[in-house]
C-alpha cells in the first residue's frame, strides 16, 4: 500500500501522508532531540489509526520554502489543512512549545515526551559528530557540550538565545510542560522512562487523556524504526558522573521538571 495523497503538489516522498475520513485530528509527537521521539512515533503507530511510515517531519528539510516554520499562524494553517485532509500520518517535530501553541485551535493534538537531560545530552553528544553539517559544535566531553553555547542549525528549534545545551533542554521541556498544564486535553506529556518502563499503561493514559481511539491492545514496538544512530563513543564513569552533577545542579532551577521526570537520580546510563 502506498500513501494517498501529496502535500502542495509535490512528487517528493517526504510529504506523502496516509489519509483516513476516521481521523478527525492531526497528530504531533513533540520532543526536543533524542528524547525517544520515535519510539512514541512507533508506539502511537501500533496502538491507534494513525500511521509512521511515512511521518511528516515538521522541519526545514521538508517545509522550507513551502511553510514559514517561524510563523505561528503559516504552522496553524497547515495543520487545519491537515486536519480538513483527515492526515492520519504522525507529525514529527522539535519545534517549541509556543510556535504550535495557536495550531491548537485548528484542531491540532499533540503528545509531547521529555527525558531525562543527562540521557538527553550523552545521545545528543554522539550523534552530532555522526552528521554531515553543522547541527552544533563539537565537544571533549558531554558535560562540556551540556555547559556549551548552542550554535549552528540547531537553534532552529529555539525561541530565542539560551546560555547553553542544558538551558536549550530545559526551556523545551518546560515549554511543553507548561503547555499541557494548560490545555490537558489537547497536549498530552509523557516521559521516556514511563513509555520504557510502564508501556501499556502509558499508551493507555495518553490516548485517555486526548481521546484518542486505541484500536490495538498497546505492545512495546521497535523502539530504533527510523532512529539515526549516533557514534559508538564510549564514555568512562567520571565523564557520565560530570554530565550528571551538570544537569542535576540544572535541575534545581527548573523543580516542575525534576519532580515531573521521578527526580533527577533516576537517568540511566544508556
Amino acid at each position: 500500500m502506498t500513501p494517498e495523497r501529496r502535500l502542495f503538489k509535490q512528487d517528493r516522498p517526504d510529504l506523502q501522508l496516509w489519509v483516513d475520513q476516521g481521523i478527525s485530528v492531526p497528530l504531533l509527537v513533540a520532543s526536543h532531540e533524542r528524547s525517544g521521539t520515535h519510539f512514541l512515533i512507533n508506539s502511537l503507530a501500533q496502538c491507534t489509526a494513525y500511521r509512521a511510515d511515512p511521518f511528516l517531519n515538521l522541519d526545514l528539510n521538508t517545509f522550507g520554502g513551502l511553510v514559514n516554520l517561524h510563523s505561528t499562524s503559516q504552522i496553524a494553517h497547515l495543520m487545519g489543512s491537515l486536519r480538513e485532509l483527515h492526515c492520519a500520518s504522525l507529525i514529527k517535530s522539535h519545534h517549541p512549545a509556543p510556535n504550535l501553541a495557536e495550531s491548537l485551535a485548528s484542531g491540532l493534538k499533540v503528545v509531547a515526551i521529555i527525558r531525562h537531560p543527562a540521557e538527553v545530552l550523552l545521545s545528543y553528544w554522539r550523534w552530532l559528530p555522526s552528521l554531515p553539517w553543522h547541527e552544533s559544535d563539537a565537544w571533549a566531553s558531554p558535560a562540556e557540550l551540556a555547559r556549551g553555547v548552542p550554535a549552528g542549525a540547531c537553534q532552529r528549534y529555539q525561541e530565542r538565545s539560551v546560555s547553553s545545551h542544558f538551558e536549550r533542554w530545559a526551556t523545551h521541556a518546560m515549554g511543553w510542560l507548561q503547555l499541557h498544564h494548560a490545555q490537558p486535553d489537547r497536549v498530552a506529556l509523557i516521559t521516556y522512562a514511563d513509555l520504557l518502563e510502564r508501556h501499556a499503561s502509558t499508551m493507555d493514559q495518553l490516548c485517555t487523556d486526548l481521546d484518542l481511539a486505541i484500536t490495538s491492545a498497546p505492545s512495546c514496538p521497535d523502539r530504533y524504526r527510523h532512529v539515526v544512530s549516533g557514534m559508538d563513543l564510549s564514555i568512562t564513569a567520571n565523564q557520565w558522573r560530570e554530565l550528571l552533577d551538570v544537569c542535576e545542579q540544572g535541575l534545581e532551577r527548573y523543580p516542575q521538571l525534576a519532580e515531573r521526570l521521578r527526580l533527577c537520580a533516576s537517568a540511566q546510563r544508556p
